[in-house]
């Protein structure tokens, strides 16, 4: 098992290292064609296209991984220390729209269940399928103009540590897709378990609605929404671009956006490893709990 394990993980690293190879090969490659006009050497030029070839590029990668060492921002900052600079508040933002937008999903779905009332529940299903349709810069700029430019009650963007009140807009726009794949999950798995024997011999012994409700049907869904938050959580965690550049959050997704926009090969490239170990090592463990969780309730 373990052997199989570390196989896995290698042959990751391996597909990581030549997807991030190409990816900045690519926007070498544009940044070579717009030196080309500032009145470099021909020479000059040749010499750097062929330190940007693709096998050196992927040594040097490889190099990068398993050194933790990817060299200097295009304005001289330690690319490593920028990436931890940065996961406070992208592991802040994450961990509020997980907890928060994750946790009232799951309470609703069961709020609704317990109702009996087929009304709560299509209500929080179409407002739920209306989120996932609508593109996600589309939720953060409403957000912006309602919250911000017309009632004023949160900051337009940015991060203060310890305030609440800069991971509301952000968190939200984010939390809000999480809220909706959680609930229509949930809601889902809910009714199943509802109409399954198992439930069915908890109520012929008299147990209340509440307990089979909140107790044991939460128990039996728990596994595939643990999944699914921890996979949104390492997706918020290996940083949100558009979120964060609309509000200007100081995580990993507007290091992202800004290498990618700059050109940055060394900063796009340590911001591509992270976001990859992230994204596996997450996914790994989401897989490994839900195992465990099922052997559990078996």
């Amino acid at each position: 098992m373990i052997l199989k394990e570390i196989f896995r993980f290698l042959l990751f690293l391996i597909v990581l290292n030549f997807t991030i190879s190409l990816l900045t090969a690519i926007r070498s490659t544009d940044s070579v064609y717009l030196l080309a006009d500032s009145g470099m050497k021909e020479s000059d030029l040749q010499e750097l296209q062929k330190k940007n070839s693709l096998p050196e590029r992927t040594v040097s990668i490889s190099k990068s991984i398993f050194l933790l060492d990817f060299g200097k921002t295009l304005s001289g900052e330690n690319v490593t220390r920028i990436i931890f600079q940065r996961l406070e508040p992208t592991l802040v933002l994450a961990v509020f729209s997980i907890l928060v937008f994750g946790g009232m999903a799951i309470f609703l779905s069961l709020l609704s269940i317990y109702s009996r009332s087929p009304h709560l529940g299509n209500a929080l299903s179409h407002f739920s399928n209306s989120i996932l349709s609508t593109p996600i810069f589309v939720v953060a700029v409403l957000l912006f103009i309602v919250f911000f430019l017309e009632l004023s009650l949160f900051p337009p963007g940015g991060y203060e540590r310890g305030s609440i009140a800069y991971l509301v807009l952000p968190g939200t726009a984010l939390g809000s897709r999480t809220f909706a794949r959680i609930f229509l999950l949930s809601h889902s798995e809910c009714k199943k378990e509802l109409e399954s024997p198992y439930i069915t011999i908890l109520k012929s012994r008299g147990f209340g609605k509440n307990i089979i409700i909140f107790k044991y049907v939460f128990h039996k869904i728990l596994p595939p929404v643990l999944v699914f938050l921890l996979l949104d959580f390492s997706s918020l965690l290996s940083g949100a671009m558009i979120v964060e550049e609309i509000y200007f959050y100081p995580g990993i997704g507007k290091a992202t956006y800004s290498a990618i926009k700059n050109m940055d090969e060394n900063l796009l490239k340590g911001m591509l490893v992270y976001s990859g170990l992230i994204f596996y090592t997450i996914t790994r463990l989401a897989r490994s709990i839900q195992s465990n969780l099922i052997q559990k309730s078996e």
